[in-house]
Formats: structure tokens, sequence, C-alpha cells
């Protein structure tokens, strides 16, 4: 068990990761900060224009916590999170937006009874008018992130492959399990910071065009 003062020094040491990360982040990869901190704004923006109880629970209650959330895993390193917390914005977006307009066969009360997740990716993107755009996306933050290990036709997928993948070409996991400076392993990791830019940068295009 943690004392009181072990927590202290856990929380301290987190914090000054977090600031250092912030600053290295802004000197070398600032556009995923910029992504990440716009999505925090389009949060409290789009709440106040919606005025469905679908969408404002997703805004309220979802969207806001969750982006946090995902501030903090990025600025201490945790980007396995990361992708896991956009997918979740992604899926929760695709089920509320179709509970706006359909609240019988999308009820908000009873989600368990309601479709798999990829065909309200389907059904989101049709509505919407939005391409394949969503369900790509949720294929990718699937396959790579948030599956333990998937077997496709083009080979291993998921966390456990991802990990094996980086630790075969740098020698280090994806990222440690404490919180760690990114500058210490920018070459291992820069990429996967811009994976991460790329995949919110596309999200926000989705949520943007979906509440248009």
């Amino acid at each position: 068990m943690f004392s009181s003062k072990d927590r202290e020094r856990f929380i301290e040491v987190a914090k000054r990761i977090a600031l250092d990360n912030a600053k290295i982040l802004e000197e070398r990869s600032k556009g995923i900060l910029e992504e990440v901190e716009g999505l925090i704004n389009d949060a409290w923006e789009y709440e106040s224009r919606v005025k469905e109880n679908a969408m404002l629970l997703y805004f309220a209650t979802i969207l806001q916590p969750i982006v946090y959330g995902a501030y903090i895993d990025l600025l201490i390193g945790n980007l396995p999170a990361f992708f896991m917390e956009i997918r979740l914005l992604l899926e929760a977006l695709a089920y509320c937006y179709m509970a706006k307009f359909f609240p019988e066969n999308y009820p908000l009360g009873e989600i368990f009874q309601s479709a798999s997740a990829s065909k309200v990716l389907v059904e989101f993107s049709e509505m919407a008018r939005l391409g394949d755009g969503p369900i790509k996306l949720w294929g990718k933050l699937s396959e790579d992130w948030c599956h333990a290990l998937r077997i496709t036709k083009k080979g291993s997928k998921g966390v456990m492959a991802r990990v094996i993948e980086h630790l075969e070409k740098h020698l280090i996991p994806p990222l440690p399990s404490i919180p760690l400076s990114y500058g210490i392993f920018w070459e291992e990791t820069s990429y996967l910071i811009d994976e991460a830019g790329k995949r919110l940068s596309e999200f926000r295009q989705i949520l943007k065009s979906a509440i248009a």
C-alpha cells in the first residue's frame, strides 16, 4: 500500500513530467497540443449550440470529462490510453447522434439492447453524410489500440502487437508505465505522437461535420 508520502511523491513527479512534456510538445509537435486543446474548447462551444437531450448528454457528460482525461494522458505519456479515449468519443458520438433522430431505435436508457458499435458507426456515417471516414477511423483505433490481440489477413493487430513491434525496433515499450519525459525517448516515440495527432484531427473534423 502507498503511504500518503508515496502518493505525494508520485503526484509531484507526474506534475513535473506533465509540465516538461507540455513544453516539449509546444516546441516539437505543437499540432497535437492545438488539437486536444481545441477539442476542449469545442466541447464547451458545441454544448451551447445543441438542444437535444442526446447531444447535450454527449457534450456535457461524455466529451468534456473524457477529453480532459485525454489531455492529461497526453502530457504524462500515456498514449495507448489517449488512442482508446478517442475511440470512446467517436463511438459515443455516433450513438448519441442517432439517438437524436431515432430515440426509439437508440434508447439512452437501454443502450445494452442496441446494435453493435460497428453497425452504429455505419448508420451514423450514412445519416450524417460523412462517407466512410468515421468507420475507417474507428477501425484504425480499434485494431491498433483497443484490442489486446487481433489476428487479421494482414497479420497481428492490437496493443500487444504494437508493443512487440515497438520493442523489437526501439528496445523500449511504446511508452513507459510511469510518467516520463518525451524528451528522453523522442526519436522512439515521436511517430506515435504524430499518429495520435492525426487521429484526433480526424475525430474533430467528424465532430464538426456532424453538428454543422
